[in-house]
């Protein structure tokens, strides 16, 4: 079962959740699972070349909890630089292991400037 809304608010951007249920059930001796995957996102326009995009996901199949934040400036046309940030921790406890809900798997800042060569 999975759904998406959304509502775009013109001119600031767009804002959004979506959401997907996985119910598997399997003979003896196999085990059945039940999967979630929610993910809220917003798209901002802060000016006409600033622009900022947030996506959040929890994901118990990958026991992953996710979040990743671009920041994006237009200087030129077709010519960018992204401001990326993306954090990858745990979305539940792991037993018998000292790994707690939220504890970092990975972390990382990115910048990307790219720029057009019209010859």
């Amino acid at each position: 079962m999975n759904g998406n809304i959304a509502y775009r608010l013109q001119p600031i951007g767009l804002f959004s959740v979506s959401a997907e249920y996985n119910h598997l059930k399997f003979p003896k001796p196999y085990s059945s699972a039940d999967f979630w995957l929610v993910g809220p996102r917003a798209e901002l326009a802060f000016s006409r070349t600033f622009f900022g995009s947030a996506f959040f996901q929890y994901n118990t199949q990958a026991n992953n909890f996710n979040i990743n934040a671009r920041l994006q400036w237009r200087f030129a046309p077709v010519s960018d630089v992204f401001l990326v940030y993306t954090d990858n921790s745990f979305a539940e406890n792991v037993p018998n292991t000292p790994v707690q809900f939220l504890a970092p798997k990975n972390k990382s800042f990115v910048l990307k400037i790219v720029y057009w060569l019209n010859g």
